[in-house]
């Protein structure tokens, strides 16, 4: 299923456990291995199950492998990525530097970031809250391979646009936490992973966590996997640092036990309790990051924790979530019934047509694709159980492909715990679709508005028309990333007056609809031609063309 954004809207809530003057069944050990037995029996398990009562482990148990090519079994102490339970260790960071005085809810990001765009309307509470704009996603598929800081994270979503005015709407952004740990490092003085040790790991007692790249050396970290259809496979390779601030700590069940208990014992500071705790005294905290599950639930009527860490995403993950304080209430939870996945068999042609993007919500997006004669959604396998009908072994979900009249596909439902979830077709094809002409207008709208950003004397603006791999050849030089370029072109933009304009006068456009050339005349200051552009425009997004390639010729009459 599509990273980690699907599973925090479609995660259950916690059913009722038993007071805290009960004390655990004393068969509880039993009824919940015989719940979790369909589940191992499948391979759909992997991980570490703590259930504990105040600070009391009750039960804990650990199942599968940490390394499938290797044979290596899961432990306690296996570190298991947490995905989105990051996000509470950034808040109390956050919380820590505000009882401190080193910053405040209502700083301007501008105080910290003063090139981001918008800075002086986003504030850290936006951050905090969501309501910044910043996409849940902003990077491309390869910068999640190679290492990344606060620092890189923060530029790249620099360079994102945002998908609604700050503090309009509250859309659930990963991106944004990852901006929001920068402002940290910068208000703190530290980097991010030395304040997460001083302000979380130290005070809390969490020995087997970090904040840690795959490309760190970390003892006991478990391997991830996905579904296939035949079995598992390894996930994707990634650079878990994408994630800072948001979803890149590694950890234990038992740390995260640890957390909890610091936190509402006040140790982690009372502005943090203040921040995480929910009116009724519990926690729900959820993660999912490159095939690792992890949640960790605290109910304040009976002070049970339950906590999970899995390095396999599976539908049984919410299951045992919804089940385990039932059992542990002493109720009858009948096992599981057996997962019916048969795969159909669906004509490949048909399978392709459904291939696109289909949003979730706005800024995040998941691209179905039909590789090898498998279905999957950013990743996530979805079996064919009919000619319009999926089965998401990650969440158990069944996904049903909606049409129009006209046969073309216009959403996907997706269906779990009762709940459907609509997700659009992403109209990426609108451009390929549109007539030669409208497509040449819009690139040629886009230059106009390019070139407005030196006559309005706007380098921020003219920033934000660069691709993140813009090349910009002048004579013999060659500058390379959108940094790079904006970095030269801010020499243009010191004068009050502009020293240069252009105009397109032949714009081009590939049949796919996503490259473009435009070719125009460059005038001098005193408005005499002096040489000739051509620049090569990507379509990024659905409507947003960025610069890839500049290149100007000196102008011979």
């Amino acid at each position: 299923m599509p990273k980690s954004a699907l599973i925090w809207i479609l995660a259950t809530v916690l059913a009722a456990a038993p007071s805290a003057a009960e004390t655990a069944p004393p068969d509880l050990e039993k009824r919940v291995d015989r719940f979790l037995q369909p589940y191992l029996d499948i391979g759909h398990l992997s991980g570490t199950l703590l259930i504990a009562r105040g600070d009391e482990v009750l039960y804990e148990k650990s199942f599968g492998l940490a390394n499938h090519e290797h044979g290596v079994p899961n432990t306690a102490r296996t570190r298991f990525c947490v995905g989105s339970i990051n996000k509470p260790m950034t808040i109390v960071i956050l919380a820590r530097l505000l009882e401190a005085e080193k910053l405040a809810l209502a700083d301007p990001l501008v105080k910290y970031l003063p090139d981001f765009p918008r800075a002086e309307e986003i504030t850290v509470q936006h951050l905090l809250q969501h309501t910044a704009g910043i996409p849940h996603r902003v990077t491309e598929p390869l910068d999640e391979t190679r290492p990344q800081t606060p620092s890189s994270m923060a530029e790249m979503a620099a360079g994102k646009a945002l998908i609604f005015e700050p503090g309009a709407q509250s859309v659930y952004s990963s991106g944004g936490f990852s901006v929001l740990a920068r402002v940290l490092e910068l208000a703190g003085g530290k980097p991010y992973a030395e304040l997460l040790a001083e302000h979380v790991l130290r005070l809390a007692g969490m020995d087997d966590t970090s904040d840690a790249g795959t490309r760190a050396i970390l003892e006991r970290r478990a391997s991830s996997y996905y579904f296939d259809t035949f079995g598992l496979i390894n996930a994707p390779p990634a650079d878990i640092s994408h994630l800072v601030g948001s979803g890149s700590v590694f950890s234990t069940p038992r740390d995260l036990l640890a957390m909890q208990r610091a936190l509402l014992a006040g140790r982690l500071g009372a502005r943090a309790k203040e921040l995480l705790v929910r009116d009724s005294g519990d926690l729900r905290w959820n993660g999912s990051a490159q095939g690792y599950r992890a949640f960790a639930d605290y109910d304040a009527a009976s002070g049970v924790t339950v906590v999970l860490a899995s390095n396999l995403t599976s539908g049984a993950v919410d299951r045992i979530r919804e089940a385990l304080p039932k059992i542990g209430a002493g109720e009858d939870v009948p096992a599981p019934p057996p997962i019916e996945a048969t795969a159909a068999q669906v004509d490949p042609e048909l399978l392709r047509s459904y291939e696109g993007d289909y949003q979730l919500r706005p800024g995040t997006s998941f691209e179905l694709r039909v590789v090898d004669g498998r279905v999957r959604l950013s990743g996530w396998l979805l079996i064919p159980i009919s000619k319009t009908t999926f089965f998401s072994l990650q969440d158990y979900a069944e996904v049903e492909v909606v049409t129009a009249e006209d046969g073309k596909v216009t959403r996907l439902d997706w269906t779990t715990g009762g709940n459907t979830y609509p997700m659009p077709r992403v109209d990426i094809d609108a451009a390929a679709e549109d007539e030669p002409a409208d497509l040449q207008s819009q690139v040629a709208d886009v230059e106009r508005a390019f070139a407005k950003t030196m006559a309005d004397r706007d380098h921020e603006a003219f920033r934000s028309f660069l691709s993140k791999e813009a090349v910009f050849l002048s004579g013999k030089t060659a500058r390379n990333g959108k940094e790079a370029v904006a970095t030269h072109w801010k020499g243009f933009f010191t004068e009050p007056e502009a020293p240069f304009s252009w105009e397109p006068e032949t714009v081009a456009v590939l049949d796919s609809g996503k490259l473009a050339i435009s070719t125009g005349p460059v005038w001098n200051a005193a408005g005499k031609r002096t040489s000739t552009y051509t620049s090569i425009w990507r379509q990024e997004e659905p409507g947003a063309w960025r610069i890839i390639f500049d290149k100007g010729n000196k102008y011979c009459e």
